[in-house]
């Protein structure tokens, strides 16, 4: 089973309306990362913190949100502080200052992926969870969205 999709449809009514009508929803994105047996929870939300789609069990608080926002963009704080998501405090195992961070560790981790426009997240938790699996996901996704101007 593929985890994500190249099979696109269409967005929802907001900023984003210039792009290209055969994108699909938003959930079904959330859905492909969920499907992966690597990911337990995933969220998609804008820059300016509009939560886009999540799982069920996704409660990203504001603080937590722009604190991510700050971390992605200085890895220097994220290092030094962590990054709390979903009300779970990680530590940074990788984090490039653009595009990508890892969290966590083996058993319980986060990935992150920014784009120009969007944020894509996905926690793991497990030792039937692969950490890397996880992070590639996230990442094929942005890279995803990144071809697509967003």
């Amino acid at each position: 089973m593929a985890c994500v999709t190249n099979d696109i449809k269409h967005l929802p009514q907001n900023e984003f309306q210039h792009v290209p009508s055969n994108l699909v929803t938003w959930n079904s994105y959330v859905r492909d990362l969920n499907g992966c047996d690597h990911i337990q929870d995933a969220a998609i939300y804008d820059h300016h913190g509009n939560l886009l789609s999540s799982t069920a069990n996704w409660s990203l608080g504001e603080s937590e949100y722009s604190h991510l926002l700050l971390a992605m963009n200085v890895p220097d704080i994220a290092h030094q502080e962590g990054v709390t998501i979903n009300s779970h405090r990680y530590a940074v195992r990788l984090a490039d200052g653009k595009f990508g961070m890892m969290l966590g560790g083996r058993r319980q981790g986060c990935s992150v992926c920014k784009t120009s426009k969007l944020l894509i997240i996905a926690t793991h938790k497990g030792l039937d969870m692969d950490a890397s699996i996880c992070n590639e996901m996230v990442m094929t996704l942005g890279d995803f969205f990144i071809s697509k101007g967003l």
